[in-house]
């Protein structure tokens, strides 16, 4: 009958399933054709017509969305970076015989040195120029730091000195305070100042001073 040429024409599909509940004869052809299209019900689209747009492409199943790209590196950053770990020199102060008298000058050598360092380090960035320059402070174990801009030296020519008025026993302590500028290496680009300044310290601890009394012998 019409129900079983429709099942082996169109397989057990839901215009069918309409067809034998719903329509006989004429009206199920008719139910057909006038069912709209993208129920599942109804005829197929005409030959060559073009679907509509439908979402755009996506990750695929399982996979990441793709990073965002890092942002390039910071050559100040960097600078900063290479300044905290550049080497840097320690003072290793010495004050000649060992010990001072009361009333008479001591002589401070630093047992540094203050000449400029110049070091090129190679960065993320491209290769970095620093600049680095220092000075000293030195503490006498009395009073308040001095700063010095000099070598220091030995008697008699030495112009890092104390006058010790009191005896007793003290902690002497050079620190080196080092400042940087930096900037990209081999181009002449403008020098410019790294804001953190390093130290370094070296301390003669339990420096004696002494008093010397004259002896009248009679």
């Amino acid at each position: 009958d019409w129900r079983r040429e429709a099942r082996r024409a169109e397989g057990d599909s839901l215009p069918m399933r309409i067809c034998g509940v719903n329509y006989i004869g004429a009206e199920c052809q008719a139910a057909i054709e006038t069912t709209p299209t993208g129920t599942g019900i109804g005829p197929d689209p005409a030959p060559g017509a073009q679907p509509g747009p439908g979402p755009g492409p996506g990750p695929g199943p399982g996979q990441p969305a793709a990073p965002d790209t890092p942002p390039p590196p910071d050559p100040a950053e960097l600078a900063a970076e290479a300044w905290t770990n550049l080497p840097l020199p320690t003072p290793d102060p010495v004050i000649e015989p060992g010990w001072a008298i009361t009333g008479l000058r001591s002589y401070l050598q630093p047992g540094s040195s203050l000449d400029p360092i110049t070091a090129t380090v190679s960065t993320a960035a491209g290769p970095l120029q620093l600049h680095v320059t220092s000075r000293y402070a030195v503490h006498w174990g009395e009073g308040g730091p001095e700063t010095h801009s000099s070598e220091g030296g030995a008697w008699p020519d030495g112009d890092i000195t104390h006058l010790y008025q009191h005896t007793g026993y003290y902690d002497v302590t050079v620190t080196q305070v080092f400042g940087a500028l930096w900037r990209p290496a081999g181009t002449g680009a403008p020098w410019r100042a790294l804001p953190t300044a390093r130290t370094t310290s070296g301390a003669i601890p339990r420096f004696t001073v002494t008093q010397v009394q004259a002896v009248r012998r009679r």
